[in-house]
């Protein structure tokens, strides 16, 4: 679909209010619920002539946004970026990878119910509780790795390679291969959340290609190969007519599944775990009513600073959202992290109240059609990930006060999460 260039001539007739904030201003990024309350109190439909995309501040129209494909389409991808607005050397650089067929995140129904009917089978509850031992396992491993330093980062040294070892695992990779899996991560999603220069935008390209050549011949390998893991399972899987993925699709999928089972997991436990060590007492609280408050702390902790910070959809139509009108063929940016703090549906929600009753309501996995696949996976991630390091690491503390988060609009997390502790007993 092609975007306007232009904010729509007619913005005060149709009820918008402008705006204009830098997306990758560094005092927003750390201060980001702060200024979405501003925004919500601006409107619950917004126009930032900086990127020229409609913002969606509040809780009930992001909500309409995500269950209406149909008006509001998946089809033109995630981030600001357009192909036909792509410099030459970077759409140069992505002729010489594979193809990006539209199979779950830039698909809307019916190509995407077809795809995400095919996938949920590998997320279902009896899956996860598979998973559950093996999950421990390498949490428990990480964590005897720092234990008895007294000091780690948290981010560098736990929640980044835990994330990524399990879906590294899943899918038959070797240990060896995680530095190159987070760069292949990072290469996919830093040019949708971050202000990239040409050269580093066809550096991420060139990245991408690596990633699909290697995984295209990870498939080749288990044809005549076959092996107890995810890639054989794609492999073996067939559409409602009969026919196996294409080696684009198959690549497609991978692509989402490294990049959405590694960083925004890893972000979330670095998120959450922050904010419970800021609060002195809040562990012990947990602790006290654990496994319930494990379970609350969970949900609480994505509702109350989500890494995934924004989605965007495309109007396909003019559309009015509560009085405002949104015109066709614009980008519209969904404040997930906004949304979560909406007053008029989480009250009081700039405290972080793990007993929360509808901390659930979240959405920071989306909703609708497109609501994340991976939900099942993260949340069993993040429950084993915050339980066992707040049993085996005791008087947490922060090492450094002065946290920088990502300079990424996209995905929120931390740089680094450096703290002090005890190993318990």
């Amino acid at each position: 679909m092609d975007v306007p260039e232009t904010a729509p001539s007619s913005l005060r007739e149709d009820g918008v209010c402008p705006v204009s904030y830098d997306l990758w201003d560094e005092d927003i990024i750390a201060n980001v619920n702060e200024y979405s309350r501003l925004l919500r109190k601006q409107g619950p439909v917004l126009f930032n002539s900086r990127i020229n995309a409609y913002v969606v501040t509040r809780y009930d129209e992001c909500h309409q946004v995500l269950t209406n494909p149909a008006m509001f389409t998946s089809t033109d991808g995630q981030g600001l970026a357009h192909a036909r607005t792509a410099p030459p050397e970077l759409r140069a650089a992505k002729k010489r990878g594979y193809g990006f067929p539209k199979t779950l995140v830039t698909a809307d129904p019916p190509i995407h119910t077809e795809f995400r009917h095919m996938m949920n089978k590998h997320f279902t509850p009896r899956r996860m509780a598979e998973m559950d031992e093996h999950i421990q396992a390498i949490a428990s491993e990480l964590i005897d790795g720092f234990a008895s330093t007294g000091s780690c980062d948290l981010v560098r040294d736990f929640a980044a390679p835990f994330s990524m070892t399990v879906m590294a695992d899943w899918l038959g990779q070797p240990r060896s291969m995680l530095p190159q899996l987070q760069r292949w991560a990072e290469a996919t999603m830093h040019p949708v959340g971050r202000n990239l220069t040409r050269e580093e935008l066809v550096s991420c390209a060139q990245s991408i290609n690596e990633f699909q050549a290697y995984f295209a011949g990870q498939f080749e390998a288990r044809r005549s190969n076959p092996r107890s893991d995810l890639l054989t399972e794609l492999l073996n899987e067939r559409l409602s007519d009969g026919r196996r993925l294409t080696i684009d699709e198959l690549l497609s999928i991978v692509q989402l599944l490294v990049v959405g089972g590694s960083e925004t997991t890893a972000n979330q436990i670095g998120n959450t775990m922050k904010t419970l060590i800021e609060q002195p007492g809040l562990i012990q609280q947990v602790l006290q009513g654990a496994p319930q408050s494990i379970a609350g702390l969970v949900e609480e902790g994505l509702r109350f600073e989500s890494s995934a910070a924004v989605l965007f959809r495309t109007a396909t139509q003019d559309v009015e959202l509560n009085g405002v009108t949104i015109r066709k063929g614009y980008k519209v940016m969904l404040l997930l992290g906004s949304a979560n703090h909406d007053e008029s549906v989480f009250s009081h929600s700039d405290t972080f109240d793990f007993e929360r009753s509808n901390a659930k309501r979240h959405i920071s996995f989306g909703h609708g059609p497109h609501v994340c696949l991976g939900a099942p996976l993260a949340r069993l991630e993040l429950r084993i990930a915050l339980q066992m390091l707040l049993t085996r690491l005791v008087d947490l503390r922060l090492a450094d006060d002065n946290l920088v988060h990502h300079p990424d609009f996209y995905i929120r997390g931390l740089q680094r999460l450096p703290v002090t502790f005890r190993a318990a007993s």
